[in-house]
Formats: C-alpha cells, structure tokens, sequence
C-alpha cells in the first residue's frame, strides 16, 4: 500500500519508517509530512492507499488535514499520545488508532483492517462521520458507527437497549426489535461504559437510559428493561457494580 506518515516528532517519525520497513513489506512510504499544510499537498501529489496521520501536527491537527481534503479514496489509521476528546470521535466512527509508543502486533491488526475499509469502500462514510462528531455541537448526542458485513450503520446510543457478546462476534439490541451483528468480540466495546452502558456480565452489557429495574429470582439477577419483556442477565459478581452504576446515572441525570 502506498503511505504517507503525517507526524512532526523526528524520533516518532523515524521509529514508525524503521518497524514499517523492516516489517511490514507491503507498505511504500512514498512520503512524509510534518504540517496540515504539507500533509495535504503530499496527499494530493501522491494519492496514497493508508495515511498514517498523528493527531496533534505542527498548525493544527489530523483533523484540519482531512477537513481540508474533503474526499477519502485512502484509509486512514490515527497515531496519538493521549487526547480524550480525540480517542472518543476515533473510536465512535469505527476508526483505528495507535498509542505512542506504536506497538508491532497492534500495527498488524490496524493495517489488515485498514486493506478491509479500501476493499469495502467504507473510508468515505467512516472519515465523514468522525469529522461530524469532532465538530458536533452537543457532544453528549452520539451517534456509533457500527462496520456490519455489507454497509456501515449509524446508530444513536441512546436507540440501543443492550449488546451481547458471542464469541468473535457483538450484537447490537436496538429499541425499534432491530439485532445488528458487527465482526468484533464485546471488548471492543467496553469503553460504552463511560457513555450511559454498565458491563452486567461477560457477555452482556445495558443501556441504563432503557433499565427498569433489577431483579432477583431464584438466586438469579436480571435487568428487566423499559419495553417490558426483554431481560439481561447479570452475573453474581457484578450484581453491586451494575446496582452502584444505575444509582450514580440517575444521580446526574
């Protein structure tokens, strides 16, 4: 895949060219850039397959270079310290970052998704949606990007009513009957836990918006949910977390 790796620390820079060459021979660094400015010219001259782009650059941030392009026939894997704010649009789009100090494995499982994006044509959709949450007035309406097989979904957090896990697989339980399946293991998801969802077992994990109540029968716990009939199971070790979470979002809200 023809690169280009947008990152302006000389020793980040020359780490990540050095692991690519040595490791990776289907990636061609065909440039590299340390600005929004430049980054934007190299990817016009270039037209790479992958951008390696770091979120914070000299004038600005990984954002303003694809703000400034407008149109994505590339994948883009995000390379960051630790920006919050950053992270959360990242990982709401469906998007891979990398934290410094990159890591070998990790960059193999981001550059085998990111052959999957260009193969699915999913970039364009993906890299519009982030810039539409990073620019998202009311950062609490959230909106997650889910990669099913054929399409990308939008769906609105609060449409969710729990996600189960399955293996190599999670489903996405939504208010309207709706069971969306996307080819990723429930951990990819646990960070739903600071946005409204509480973890209720191994498999499974809640929207507090939609929780009745807790209950209890025969030893066993379960969270009865606002439609009535449909039941999530909590296991005995996490019965005082979820009940402690409940209590703490109704607390805020």
């Amino acid at each position: 895949m023809r690169t280009i790796i947008v990152e302006n620390e000389t020793q980040s820079l020359a780490y990540l060219e050095d692991m690519l060459r040595k490791h990776f021979k289907q990636i061609d660094v065909v440039a590299t850039a340390e600005s929004v400015d430049e980054a934007v010219m190299q990817v016009v001259a270039h037209r790479p397959d992958l951008l390696l782009l770091d979120v914070e650059i000299k004038d600005g941030s990984g954002f303003d270079v694809l703000a400034a392009l407008g149109n994505y026939s590339f994948a883009v894997i995000f390379i960051t310290g630790f920006n919050k704010y950053a992270i959360q649009a990242i990982r709401f789009s469906a998007l891979d970052y990398l934290m410094k100090p990159v890591m070998e494995a990790e960059l193999a499982i981001a550059l085998h998704r990111a052959e999957e994006r260009l193969k699915q044509q999913q970039v364009q959709q993906q890299l519009s949606t982030l810039l539409d949450i990073v620019n998202r007035n009311d950062k609490n309406d959230f909106i997650l990007t889910l990669p099913m097989a054929a399409d990308l979904r939008l769906v609105c957090l609060t449409d969710i009513m729990w996600v189960e896990g399955e293996g190599s697989y999670t489903y996405f339980h939504l208010a309207n009957g709706e069971r969306l399946m996307v080819a990723y293991g429930m951990y990819t998801y646990l960070w739903l836990e600071g946005y409204g969802f509480v973890q209720t077992s191994k498999k499974n994990m809640a929207n507090i918006t939609h929780i009745k109540t807790l209950c209890k029968k025969d030893y066993i716990h379960e969270l009865l949910l606002k439609d009535g009939c449909t039941k999530v199971h909590v296991s005995r070790i996490r019965v005082d977390m979820v009940r402690e979470a409940i209590s703490n979002w109704r607390k805020k809200n």
